[in-house]
């Protein structure tokens, strides 16, 4: 099976991740009632704020959605991954971490924490495992695929350590939690894609010298 369409659609709906977050939170930061927002608040408050609320909330449900056309390719790579002995453990949980993430990133846009406990509940549950299960992905990389033993294992290490580290400086109030929230999910998904891409170029050498 070629996966020039499952790589191309990768590519072409991350840029649309990066194009729609960049402009819709972008916006939402410019709407907000506060303009110093991002010094005193998680991003999250931008879905409550009366001027930037819409812009955040749809921009969530949107990214959501764009989502689920990225991981319809990245499911195809991790199941090409597995055929030619590229993903060896992990690839159905793989796959049912990249279907999740969708539905979180919409959940976070559509519950607000303004609205309850259980909204605020579903909400941030929503959020925290966006990112919490790729950071499992990276962590469990070298379990799920052995055979990338080249310098990409060292970005995963990089990208690990970038995301602790600018937790520990939200937590110690060094830079402010909303940059900390932003740069963690960009963080994320650059490395989703490379590892995927990874993936991709590996299994035609696998799958020829399985042959």
């Amino acid at each position: 099976m070629s996966l020039g369409p499952a790589v191309a659609g990768v590519r072409r709906w991350f840029v649309a991740l990066a194009v729609v977050g960049v402009v819709g939170i972008g916006a939402a930061g410019l709407a907000a009632t506060s303009p110093a927002w991002y010094t005193d608040f998680s991003v999250s408050y931008l879905g409550v704020d009366p001027g930037s609320d819409a812009f955040f909330n749809g921009t969530m449900v949107i990214l959501g959605v764009v989502f689920l056309g990225f991981a319809s390719h990245a499911v195809a790579i991790v199941r090409a991954g597995r055929a030619a002995g590229v993903v060896v453990r992990g690839g159905r949980a793989i796959e049912a971490a990249l279907w999740i993430i969708g539905p979180a990133l919409m959940a976070t846009g559509l519950f607000q924490i303004d609205e309850g406990r259980r909204a605020h509940a579903i909400h941030n549950l929503a959020g925290f495992s966006v990112p919490i299960l790729v950071m499992l992905m990276m962590l469990a990389e070298p379990w799920t695929t052995p055979v990338i033993r080249d310098r990409f294992r060292s970005l995963t290490a990089i990208t690990l350590g970038l995301i602790v580290a600018l937790f520990l400086l939200a937590v110690l109030e060094a830079v402010h939690y909303s940059l900390m929230e932003i740069l963690g999910f960009v963080l994320c998904g650059v490395w989703l894609r490379a590892w995927l891409l990874r993936i991709a170029d590996l299994v035609p050498d696998r799958a020829r010298a399985g042959a």
